[in-house]
């Protein structure tokens, strides 16, 4: 069951993608120009559908991931560009 994981909506980007202590929510840690973050909040659950008449019904999670250079003013969404739609996918394999 995904409530039980203990996943935070940031981490951490250096030498290593997570940075930092994993048990950590580093929420001490006062963000400074420079430094970078991820931000990738999830949807996590039980989801049914029902495609051409048949049931699914998975336990499934999701997170899109942007990450972030702080700067002196606030952040720059450094992945801001990245395609995130079905139709941008597509569009690049083409």
């Amino acid at each position: 069951m995904y409530d039980k994981r203990p996943h935070g909506v940031s981490h951490f980007i250096g030498e290593h993608i997570h940075e930092g202590d994993p048990g950590s929510r580093s929420l001490d840690v006062v963000l400074k120009p420079g430094m970078l973050i991820s931000c990738e909040p999830g949807l996590y659950g039980d989801f049914t559908a029902t495609i051409d008449g048949k049931r699914y019904r998975e336990s499934i999670g999701i997170r899109i991931e942007d990450d972030l250079i702080i700067t002196k003013s606030g952040f720059e969404n450094i992945s801001e560009h990245i395609p995130r739609t079905v139709g941008e996918i597509e569009a690049l394999m083409k």
